[in-house]
């Protein structure tokens, strides 16, 4: 299936390469946007602006200038120092003859789990057609469902204990707390395992990371919870709102990100 995907791919990109997130969270600022995101990014964003104008393609959804402002904003780091990088990179591709670029996400359920990339370089001025951003689009679909189906995703969860975070503000449908900088790799739309202790009850919850902000010293994170029993539910709104006092994490409150 790779090998007919890339032969294929030669007939519209110079160059073509699948990355998975797997062995190594995402580094360049590109890859970034695209998992916090999970949406196909066209560089340069003025490819999006005239391909998303057309009313053939009203159905493929791409991030516009507009969209990656609102990601870089909401990602808790240094909007303008993000900012400035995404164009130094988009300037250095353009001085390199790399005229079009297209980043489509690798998604399993709602997790980014790599991206497809493909570039248009030298004699290949125009940009990436309708038919190639579908064609690339339906392969990573495929891709993702090949890997599920062929165990790629069934391996042990790591389970990272960590005991320095600091409850900042919680309600009935999610918290936000602190940790050091040191602290697990936890980036947005990761999912944590928390473990809350309200008086002798231990609350499990599944939660997944929505807002992230940093300062100099230490990382904010805002969760939303996910799966909750009823029972538990009842339990924490009675706690919050009613008539129970006195919350703390229990000693190992952050499961790493699964």
């Amino acid at each position: 299936m790779l090998k007919a995907f890339r032969e294929k791919a030669k007939s519209f990109a110079s160059e073509q390469k699948i990355v998975m997130f797997r062995e190594r969270q995402p580094e360049l600022i590109t890859e970034n946007i695209v998992a916090w995101s999970g949406k196909t990014l066209m560089l340069p964003l003025s490819d999006a602006h005239s391909f998303s104008r057309s009313r053939e393609n009203s159905n493929i959804e791409l991030l516009g200038e507009n969209d990656v402002s609102s990601i870089i904003k909401s990602s808790g780091k240094d909007q303008v120092a993000l900012s400035q990088e995404l164009s130094s990179y988009v300037d250095a591709m353009l001085h390199k003859k790399i005229w079009h670029e297209i980043y489509v996400p690798i998604l399993f359920k709602q997790y980014v789990i790599g991206y497809i990339y493909l570039l248009r370089s030298d004699v290949q001025v125009s940009p990436f057609s309708t038919n190639v951003i579908e064609f690339v689009r339906q392969f990573a679909r495929i891709l993702a469902y090949s890997l599920s189906i062929n165990s790629y995703f069934k391996t042990e969860t790591v389970r990272e204990s960590f005991a320095e975070s600091q409850l900042v503000d919680m309600s009935g449908s999610g918290l936000m707390f602190s940790m050091p900088l040191h602290g697990p790799a936890i980036g947005i739309l990761n999912d944590v395992e928390l473990q809350l202790h309200i008086r002798d009850r231990l609350i499990p919850v599944k939660s997944r990371v929505m807002r992230r902000f940093q300062d100099a010293g230490r990382i904010y994170l805002g969760l939303k919870f996910l799966d909750m029993s009823p029972d538990d539910t009842d339990f924490l709104f009675d706690f919050l709102y009613g008539r129970y006092d006195g919350i703390m994490f229990s000693d190992e409150p952050i499961m790493g990100p699964s």
